[in-house]
């Protein structure tokens, strides 16, 4: 189901992510997005970011998103979360995710800027 407000991004991206579907995951990013998979490190458009994202959908974990802050003005939104992978054998691990520019057209969420 699309998020139609930037408080359900991060549902809509758990459950994506969750679901093992990488198709449906880089719906929420425009074609120039960037992404920060590990430190230093910057995936820039959509076949870096999808690359990024299927590196941890290989790791069979679950996401869990815990949304920290939204913020909203006109068509522009700023999302901070803290997340969490759990998988087999594996601890869980905190990050910040936090998309500068998510934008929405109609129904159907998007994500630009680097994160």
């Amino acid at each position: 189901m699309p998020a139609t407000t930037p408080e359900q991004i991060h549902r809509s991206f758990e459950n994506r992510f969750n679901a093992g579907d990488l198709d449906h995951l880089m719906e929420l990013y425009e074609s120039d997005a960037a992404l920060i998979a590990q430190p230093g490190s910057v995936a820039q458009g959509s076949e870096q970011v999808g690359a990024a994202l299927q590196g941890f959908l290989a790791l069979k974990g679950r996401i869990t998103l815990e949304t920290k802050l939204v913020v909203t003005g006109g068509d522009l939104a700023y999302l901070s979360n803290t997340w969490s992978l759990r998988g087999p054998g594996r601890t869980a691990s905190q990050l910040l995710w936090a998309p500068r520019r998510p934008r929405w057209r109609g129904a159907r969420p998007t994500a630009t800027g680097a994160m």
